[in-house]
């Protein structure tokens, strides 16, 4: 489900207008979250780390309407109810990924079922298939980057609106559990202290989960 907005009443109208025409309108910021509690857990339930930060990413940005709003194709803005991950996952044996779709639950169990089904069927599913279908884009991209302890990051640009969905990159978890995430985001939809909450709720998540 979508909402389309009033420009005439959105309290960002102005925000948005101004970086509207921008030749870049986007911007990225890296920061290190805390998963000491949450590595620990999947540690000793013998499960994936990898589920337990993707989890706290979606939840993070189903929490925030900012990171949910998007450009249509024809150039309406709307603002979408769910928003659920495009992750790109290496095929077994193999020096290239496929993405696939994982949706997002509130309830970390279901989260995390759903989400070992779509990773297991990754060999029968075309590299790129979602790209070309999808025409929506109540998605975020979420690449996991687990051998790069990256301390920034620049992004590809299809096109002026191509990536008006937040981008996110998650390098190496380090030593001491640090784990770098990389977002890039229209300015026009995302404010510095909308992403110091996206940080937090997704630290706050890896702390209680």
């Amino acid at each position: 489900m979508k909402e389309y907005i009033d420009l005439s009443s959105w309290e960002r109208r102005d925000n948005f207008l101004f970086f509207a025409d921008f030749l870049n309108p986007f911007y990225s910021v890296t920061c290190e979250v805390d998963c000491s509690v949450a590595k620990k857990v999947a540690k000793e339930r013998g499960e994936s780390f990898f589920l337990y930060y993707l989890y706290a990413i979606l939840d993070a940005v189903n929490t925030i309407d900012e990171l949910k709003y998007r450009i249509s194709e024809k150039d309406e803005i709307v603002r979408y109810d769910k928003i659920d991950a495009f992750v790109p996952i290496k095929k077994a044996g193999a020096r290239c990924f496929t993405t696939i779709r994982i949706p997002y639950h509130e309830t970390f169990s279901v989260f995390k079922e759903v989400a070992k089904s779509r990773i297991d069927d990754v060999q029968n599913v075309d590299p790129y298939s979602l790209e070309k279908q999808n025409k929506e884009f109540d998605v975020v991209i979420v690449s996991p980057l687990p051998q790069l302890p990256f301390t920034s990051i620049t992004y590809t640009q299809k096109n002026r609106h191509g990536s008006d969905y937040p981008i996110i990159n998650v390098g190496q978890l380090s030593p001491e559990s640090k784990l770098p995430i990389a977002i890039n985001v229209h300015h026009g939809f995302v404010d510095g202290e909308h992403l110091s909450e996206f940080y937090s709720k997704i630290e706050a998540t890896l702390a209680s989960i």
